[in-house]
């Protein structure tokens, strides 16, 4: 369903001539907490997760799981790095809010962020590199954004 609107979003934007993301996020440490409160504890928090993500964006946003600890949320008319905005504010909710029964566990989370056309124009390479975004996010630690268009960026030292 998700990649079909994609596609959709895709005609909309190349007939109006608009921008749009797509954010990959990744929950970081729910092993740990698996470990720790079990699967039922696991679904809770998932469904909280959710509930703040849906607080968050907008309602024209489309917004879904993709993968076990991941979510994919689709921004139409904006930007990566007016993607930004809202990412930082979910950032900052979901590492303060507990989590478990006790409400003690943490989480942290990576985003990697694509833009149309800017980075890519077709759906495959939109969700290919939200994905080697939020890889290169992984790799730099947690709570860390990173948007496609610097993956093509050439650093101190590189050829």
């Amino acid at each position: 369903y998700f990649r079909s609107r994609i596609e959709e979003e895709i005609a909309r934007a190349k007939r109006k001539n608009y921008v749009f993301t797509l954010v990959l996020m990744e929950i970081v440490g729910m092993d740990e907490f698996v470990e720790m409160y079990g699967e039922p504890e696991r679904r809770k928090a998932l469904m909280k997760i959710a509930g703040m993500i849906n607080e968050i964006f907008r309602t024209t946003d489309l917004l879904g799981r993709h993968g076990d600890n991941q979510f994919l949320m689709m921004l139409p008319e904006t930007d990566d790095r007016s993607s930004v905005i809202p990412i930082m504010r979910l950032k900052k909710l979901l590492t303060s809010a507990g989590f478990g029964p006790d409400k003690r566990f943490n989480f942290d989370v990576n985003f990697g962020v694509s833009c149309y056309p800017k980075d890519v124009t077709e759906v495959g390479g939109l969700l290919s590199l939200a994905s080697a975004s939020l890889k290169r996010s992984t790799q730099k630690g947690t709570g860390m954004i990173t948007l496609a268009s610097s993956l093509f960026r050439k650093g101190p030292g590189q050829n």
